[in-house]
């Protein structure tokens, strides 16, 4: 399967600084292009290729900063949301937002499956759940585990889309080195398969002007993080919107499955899923009832 980075790579390798090329009928130079990286900070910004061009008859310059979606593949629009950017997004009462929308379906979340000595799915050794992370995906089929996100279209788009509103070193992202203002801040959208980008014309013919851009119904999911109990790890050190705090009773355990889970919903995003608050519940319990550390396969 074809990655986004990959996708995003081939779209970049359209564009060389200094190159011309013919489009419709107008010869354009490119000035710069690269991939733009925060200028302080972690992580990304919304812009995933940066392109300046220059129509060389009329030496008037265009600046795409380009969102890349492969289709019908990279349905998540942000990924492991973390405190900073829920703020960003929801406004000062974003933890509110987020426990009401987790509590609406608190009972999906009761009745969910917590406990997997034996592994399940991907994650084939014997694990815990922790939690919850929080994204934001315009998945066709709404997960079990979502709501609703209520935003208008717009400002899905200039939120979610554009990042408007990301930190000022993701929105003065640097490309190729320097600091170019706004360049994390994305403009155009990409939609399109690997195959499709063969040439910049390829590119140019698909790019969608985001404030024209079509917003399908956008959901807040929350996606599990486990313990793998063998390995001691997490899946990251994701900040969790759901919480899964372990306890044990005081008798002696019979079963992995005595093991008691308390799902809690306040503060949101408030503890990461490998931080000590976290873990040492679940590793006092193994280390009080050594002989679970068999049942889970752990080493």
């Amino acid at each position: 399967m074809v990655s986004n980075s990959e996708f995003e790579r081939r779209v970049r390798d359209q564009f060389e600084e200094g190159q011309k090329f013919i489009y419709k009928e107008e010869q354009y130079q490119v000035i710069v292009a690269g991939k733009p990286r925060p200028s302080s900070g972690r992580g990304e910004c919304k812009t995933d290729c940066y392109v300046k061009l220059k129509n060389i008859s009329t030496s008037q310059e265009r600046e795409l900063k380009i969102s890349c979606k492969l289709i019908n593949i990279n349905d998540f629009q942000e990924n492991k949301i973390k405190a900073s950017r829920a703020e960003q997004i929801f406004g000062p009462n974003w933890q509110d937002i987020i426990q009401g929308k987790s509590e609406e379906i608190r009972d999906k979340f009761l009745s969910t499956g917590l406990n997997y000595p034996e592994g399940k799915g991907r994650t084939k050794e014997g694990h815990l759940i922790l939690g919850w992370k929080l994204e934001i995906s315009s998945e066709k089929n709404p997960r079990t585990l979502s709501r609703p996100l209520d935003l208008s279209d717009n400002q899905i788009r200039e939120s979610i889309y554009k990042g408007v509103d990301q930190d000022q070193g993701k929105v003065d992202s640097k490309v190729n080195g320097i600091i170019v203002a706004g360049s994390g801040v994305a403009n155009y959208m990409l939609e399109a398969n690997l195959e499709d980008i063969q040439s910049p014309g390829d590119v140019l013919d698909r790019l969608v002007n985001i404030d024209e851009f079509p917003i399908k119904p956008h959901h807040m999911i929350f996606t599990s993080n486990a313990y793998r109990i063998n390995s001691g790890e997490t899946d990251g050190n994701r900040p969790l919107a759901v919480r899964v705090v372990w306890k044990s009773p005081s008798q002696k355990l019979s079963s992995p499955y005595d093991l008691i889970p308390k799902i809690e919903f306040h503060d949101p995003l408030g503890v990461k899923s490998n931080s000590n608050t976290m873990r040492e519940n679940v590793d006092l319990i193994f280390n009080e009832f050594p002989e679970l550390n068999i049942k889970y396969k752990k080493k």
